[in-house]
């Protein structure tokens, strides 16, 4: 810690084992994963659910992943954009199943990068991939 004009300020070592979890005690989102969860469940049956870039607080090319069955895209829309109380637009995208296990296959860019970030939730995952 250091001081300046009276106020002590403090650092975090990005590198120690908890950083993630110590970071997201202080992300300034209230969003309750869980209730948005039992929600899009509602609107669908859904293989993964995988919250990114702005529910984290840091900027991605996606926000929401869905990969599934949806019922109905416009409840899906209706409720991002009036439920969802954030200060930005929520990006997110709607997968098959089918389309996102040949994604994985080919080794997808767009997918890969959303499975392996470490910091994104998989708040459903009945594939058990391992992130």
């Amino acid at each position: 810690s250091r001081m300046k004009k009276r106020k002590q300020y403090y650092y975090v070592n990005s590198n120690f084992v908890f950083y993630h979890e110590l970071k997201s005690i202080f992300n300034k989102n209230t969003c309750n994963t869980d209730q948005m969860v039992k929600k899009l469940q509602k609107l669908g049956d859904f293989e993964i659910v995988a919250f990114a870039g702005i529910f984290l607080g840091k900027e991605a090319a996606i926000d929401l992943l869905l990969v599934g069955k949806l019922d109905d895209r416009n409840a899906l829309e209706h409720y991002i954009e009036n439920e969802i109380n954030l200060s930005q637009p929520i990006k997110f995208s709607v997968l098959s199943k089918e389309d996102f296990i040949y994604r994985v296959k080919c080794n997808d860019k767009f997918v890969t990068e959303i499975i392996s970030d470490k910091e994104n939730i998989l708040a459903v995952n009945k594939f058990n991939i391992n992130i």
